[in-house]
C-alpha cells in the first residue's frame, strides 16, 4: 500500500513537471511570437518613419527645385526682355543713323553746290580784283604824290609852331587822361623860370574844350572856355592866356 502511495505520487509529480514543462514551453513560444510581432512592428514604423522623412527631404528639395526653376524662369524671361528691348534701341539707333547719312548726304551735296557756286565767285572776284589792283595803283601814285605834298605842308606847320612855342616861350606836355598841359615861362621878369600853366582836353561828340589845372587862377576863365567852345580857336585862347598871366604879374607889381 505504501508502495503504491509512492507511485502514484511520483506519478503525480511527474504529471506536474510535465505540465510545467509544457507550461514552459507555450509561454517561451508565446513569447517569442510577441518578440517576432514587437519587432515586425518596430521594423514597420522605422521604415515607415524613414519614408516619411525621406519623402518630407524629397518633398523638400523637389519644392527648392521648383522655386529655383522659377528664379531661373524669371531671370531667363528678364534676360529675354532686356534683350528685346535692346534689339528695339539698337533697331532705333541704326534708324537715326540712317536719317543722319541721308542728312550728311543731303548737306554734302549742298555743300558741293556751294564749293561750285565758290568757284564761280572766286573767278569774277579774280578778275574784279585785277581791276581793284589797277585802281589801286593809279590811286597809290595820286597818294604819294599827295603825301608827299602834305609831308611837306606838315613840315611847315610844325616850324611855324615850333617858332610860336618859342616866340611865346612855350612848351606842351602830354599828362594823364588825355590832356595836353601849356606851360609858359619867361612871364615874371624877376623869376623867368616860374612856370605858369593849364591843361586842355577835348570832350564827347561835339569835342568840346575842358580847361583845367590853371595855376595861377585866372578870374574870367569861365568866359574864355565858352569863348573858346565858340570859336574852336585854340590858337587865340592861348595867346588870350599868356596875356591874363602877364596882366596877373604886372598887377602885383
Amino acid at each position: 500500500m505504501a508502495g503504491m502511495a509512492s507511485s502514484l505520487k511520483l506519478n503525480e509529480l511527474e504529471m506536474k513537471n510535465r505540465g510545467a514543462y509544457w507550461d514552459c514551453i507555450h509561454e517561451h513560444q508565446s513569447f517569442r511570437k510577441n518578440l517576432a510581432q514587437s519587432r515586425e512592428k518596430f521594423i514597420k514604423q522605422w521604415m515607415e518613419d524613414d519614408l516619411s522623412k525621406t519623402v518630407s527631404n524629397n518633398s523638400k528639395q523637389i519644392k527648392h527645385m521648383i522655386e529655383s526653376d522659377k528664379e531661373k524662369q524669371k531671370k531667363i524671361c528678364l534676360e529675354f526682355e532686356k534683350a528685346f528691348q535692346n534689339s528695339v534701341c539698337s533697331k532705333q539707333a541704326l534708324e537715326e543713323r540712317l536719317r543722319n547719312l541721308e542728312a550728311l548726304k543731303t548737306e554734302l551735296q549742298q555743300l558741293e553746290s556751294q564749293q561750285e557756286s565758290a568757284n564761280r565767285n572766286r573767278e569774277n572776284a579774280s578778275t574784279e580784283l585785277r581791276g581793284v589792283e589797277e585802281k589801286c595803283t593809279d590811286l597809290q601814285y595820286g597818294i604819294d604824290s599827295e603825301s608827299k605834298h602834305a609831308e611837306e605842308k606838315l613840315q611847315a606847320l610844325n616850324m611855324a609852331g615850333d617858332m610860336f612855342q618859342e616866340m611865346m616861350c612855350l612848351q606842351l606836355k602830354k599828362t594823364h587822361g588825355g590832356k595836353l598841359q601849356f606851360i609858359f615861362k619867361s612871364i615874371d621878369e624877376d623869376d623867368p623860370e616860374r612856370p605858369f600853366y593849364f591843361q586842355v582836353k577835348i570832350e564827347g561828340e561835339e569835342r568840346r574844350y575842358i580847361v583845367s589845372g590853371c595855376e595861377p587862377p585866372v578870374t574870367d576863365m569861365d568866359e574864355l572856355v565858352k569863348k573858346l567852345n565858340d570859336t574852336d580857336n585854340l590858337k587865340s585862347f592861348v595867346v588870350v592866356m599868356r596875356k591874363r598871366f602877364k596882366q596877373m604879374v604886372s598887377n602885383k607889381t
